[in-house]
C-alpha cells in the first residue's frame, strides 16, 4: 500500500488515461464485482484520491505500477485524466514495486499470488537478488545473507514453505489431464480440476473419520501414550514406568498441598526431569494439561481435538463439535480416583477466583501459591482479603498483613481491622490448631458429621441462587448508603452504624455462598477431601510448635482477623475456633 507521506513529498501529475499503459503480464485481474462497483460510486463522488503509480517509458508513454482498478474504474466512468505519480525505476525495480502493492488487496486468488512471488522472485535475482539502501522500492532493506525466497516471505507475512509451495503452482504440467498451468488459457480448467480433486479428498476422509469413529466407539482405536509415567511395552499395551509414576503422584500431591503450576515447573525442573521432547524446561500449560489428563486415572477420552477440515487440517479444540468418547478403566493408573477429582475441583476452584483488589485490571482473580495465608485470611468487618505487607525500619524488615479494603479506600469502609504483625499471626494459629487437635477423636467426628450435613441437601444451586441475589442487594444498599454519607453535611455516625451492619451481612451471605457452591460443584469430592484430611491428622506426626505453610493448607479452610483482638480458624469439613491474637511470651 502507498505511503501517504511518500505521496505528499513527490509529485502528482495528471495525465490522460490513454497514455497509460497496463504493466506487462499483470497477475492481479480487475474484475467487475460488487468491490469495484463502490470504488466507482466513489470516484464518481470524490474523484481518485489516491494518485496511481507508473514509470516512464522509452516511448514518452507511461507504465501503470499500481492503480489498474482506478484506471479501470475511471475508464467506466468515462474520465480522461487521471492522477499519478512518475518514479523512475528499472523493468526489475517496477515489477517489484507493482507486486508489493498489490499483495495488499483483500481478495487475491492463489494462483494470482504464485504469479506475483514468481515475477518478484526473478526481478530480484536478476537484480542481486538483495536491496540496498540506495534501491528506491519503499520497503527496501539490506538483505545481506538471505535468500531471496525468505526475503519475499518476511516481507509478505508468510512462511518461506508457502512461498515455494506458490511458486511451484507455475509451470506444472499434469500429464493425466494434459494441462499446463503456465498457459493462461488452462486456468479455468485446472481450477475445475482442482475442486474436483478437493471433493474427492473430501470424500476420503469422511470415510477414514467414519471408521476412526467406529473404533473410538468400540474402544479398539490406537491410544498415544507419550507421556510421563507411562510407555507402551513389545505387545502395544501400556505399562507403568514406576520411577517416573512417583514424581507424577508427588506431583498431584503437592498440586493439591497447595503448589502453584510455577511451582511444580519448578520441582520438575530441580528434578532434571524431561519432557518427552527430551528438553530441561517445562512450560505451565504442559504442566496443567498433565494434571487433567484421564489417562493417569485409567481412562482414556476420545477426540478432545479434532480437524476442521482435510484441506487446512487445522486442530480445534473439541467443545462440543464432535462426539467424544470416554472408556473407563482402560489401562493400569497411576493416580487414584479420588484424589483425580480433587485435583480437577481445585484446578476449577483457582481459574474460577474473582479479584481481590479494585485496582485489579481484569475480573479474574489470580492464585498465589507462595504464602499459604494469601488465600486463607479474610477481613472479619468487611469480608475482604488480606495480604502481606513490609516495613523497613532501623535496618531490620518486618512483614505483617493488611486488609486489601483497608489498604485501598482507608478507614472510610472497613474502620475495624488491623494490620497484624506476620510472626505474632503465625504463633496465634499454632495455638489454636493445636487446641482444636488436642482431642483428635472430637475433631474427626465433628468434621465428618459436618461433611454428612454439607452433602445431604439437594438444593444447593437454588441456595447459590438465592444467596447471590442478596449479596447484591445488599452491595447495592452500601452503596447507596455510601453515597448518602459522603453527601451529608451532619453526624454521620448513623450512616457508620448502617454501614457495619451491611458488612457484617456481606460477610455472613459470603461464608453460606462458599458452603452452598462447596456442596453444588464439589459434593463428589468433599468425601474424598475429608477423607484425606483425617488420612494427614492420624498417619502424619504434625507439630504446631512451629508454623508450616503446607499443613496450614492441608487443614485450614479460612482465617478471620477479627480486629486487634482475636482471629477465627476454620478446618476444613467446618469446625471452628476462637484465639487471641497475641505472642507465645506475653
Amino acid at each position: 500500500m502507498d505511503n501517504p507521506q511518500e505521496i505528499k513529498r513527490e509529485k502528482v501529475r495528471v495525465v490522460p488515461i490513454k497514455y497509460i499503459d497496463d504493466f506487462p503480464d499483470h497477475p492481479f485481474k480487475v474484475v467487475d464485482d460488487e468491490s469495484m462497483e463502490q470504488l466507482i460510486r466513489s470516484i464518481d463522488l470524490n474523484g481518485v484520491l489516491t494518485p496511481a503509480i507508473a514509470r516512464k517509458k522509452e516511448d514518452e508513454r507511461y507504465e501503470l505500477i499500481s492503480g489498474h482498478r482506478r484506471k479501470h474504474a475511471c475508464e467506466v466512468l468515462g474520465l480522461e485524466l487521471i492522477p499519478i505519480i512518475v518514479r523512475d525505476m528499472s523493468r526489475d525495480e517496477a515489477t517489484i514495486e507493482m507486486v508489493d502493492s498489490n499483495l495488499q488487496r483483500e481478495h487475491i486468488l492463489p494462483s494470482e499470488k504464485a504469479w506475483a512471488y514468481k515475477m518478484k522472485m526473478d526481478a530480484m535475482k536478476r537484480t542481486a537478488g538483495r536491496p540496498s539502501k540506495e534501491n528506491c522500492v519503499p520497503s527496501a532493506h539490506n538483505y545481506e545473507g538471505k535468500r531471496t525466497r525468505e526475503i519475499i516471505a518476511e516481507e509478505s507475512g508468510e512462511s518461506p514453505d508457502q512461498v515455494r509451495r506458490y511458486i511451484r503452482l507455475i509451470g506444472v504440467y499434469f500429464e493425466e489431464q494434459n494441462l499446463d498451468s503456465s498457459k493462461v488459457e488452462n486456468e479455468t480448467l485446472i481450477g475445475f480440476f482442482s475442486v474436483m480433486a478437493q471433493s474427492e479428498s473430501e470424500s476420503i476422509s469422511g470415510n477414514v473419520k467414519w471408521g476412526i469413529h467406529k473404533r473410538m466407539k468400540n474402544s479398539t482405536y490406537a491410544v498415544q501414550f507419550n507421556m510421563l509415567g507411562y510407555k507402551r511395552g513389545e505387545d502395544g499395551e501400556p505399562y507403568i514406568i514406576p520411577e517416573e509414576a512417583e514424581i507424577v503422584r508427588e506431583r498431584f500431591n503437592r498440586f493439591l498441598d497447595g503448589a502453584s503450576l510455577g511451582q511444580l515447573k519448578t520441582f520438575l525442573e530441580n528434578k532434571k526431569v524431561l519432557t518427552r521432547r527430551g528438553k530441561n524446561e517445562w512450560s505451565i500449560s504442559v504442566i496443567r494439561g498433565m494434571l487433567s489428563n484421564e489417562k493417569y486415572v485409567g481412562d482414556v477420552l476420545y477426540q478432545k481435538t479434532y480437524r476442521a477440515d482435510c484441506i487446512s487440517k487445522k486442530v480445534k479444540v473439541n467443545r462440543g463439535e464432535m462426539t467424544r468418547y470416554l472408556v473407563s478403566n482402560n489401562h493400569p493408573p497411576i493416580i487414584d480416583r479420588d484424589t483425580f477429582n480433587l485435583v480437577q475441583a481445585e484446578l476449577s476452584r483457582r481459574t474460577s477466583k474473582n479479584k481481590k483488589m479494585d485496582s485489579a485490571i481484569t475480573e479474574q482473580g489470580k492464585y498465589s501459591g507462595k504464602f499459604a495465608l494469601s488465600e486463607l485470611l479474610i477481613c472479619g468487618s468487611c469480608g475482604s482479603a488480606y495480604r502481606r505487607n513490609s516495613k523497613v525500619a532501623k535496618g531490620k524488615t518486618t512483614y505483617y498483613w493488611r486488609c486489601v479494603n483497608r489498604v485501598e479506600h482507608g478507614t472510610k469502609y472497613c474502620k475495624d481491622s488491623a494490620g497484624v504483625e506476620e510472626k505474632m499471626l503465625q504463633e496465634s494459629i499454632c495455638r489454636c490448631l493445636s487446641k482444636m487437635l488436642e482431642d483428635s477423636q472430637e475433631v474427626y467426628s465433628l468434621i465428618q458429621s459436618n461433611l454428612a450435613y454439607a452433602v445431604s441437601g439437594n438444593s444447593a444451586a437454588l441456595d447459590m441462587h438465592l444467596i447471590e441475589t442478596q449479596m447484591k442487594q445488599v452491595k447495592q444498599d452500601a452503596d447507596n448508603m455510601m453515597e448518602k454519607m459522603s453527601k451529608t453535611e451532619g453526624s454521620t455516625e448513623l450512616y457508620e452504624k448502617a454501614l457495619s451492619e451491611l458488612f457484617e451481612q456481606l460477610v455472613a451471605l459470603r461464608t453460606q455462598y462458599e458452603q452452598a457452591r462447596a456442596q453444588s460443584e464439589q459434593s463428589e469430592s468433599v468425601n474424598a477431601e475429608v477423607q484425606r484430611i483425617l488420612n494427614i491428622l492420624q498417619n502424619t506426626q504434625i507439630s504446631f510448635t512451629e508454623y508450616d505453610d503446607l499443613t496450614v493448607r492441608r487443614l485450614v479452610e479460612c482465617i478471620q482477623v477479627c480486629g486487634k483482638e482475636k482471629i477465627i480458624v476454620t478446618l476444613k469439613g467446618g469446625y471452628q475456633a476462637e484465639e487471641e491474637l497475641r505472642r507465645n511470651d506475653a
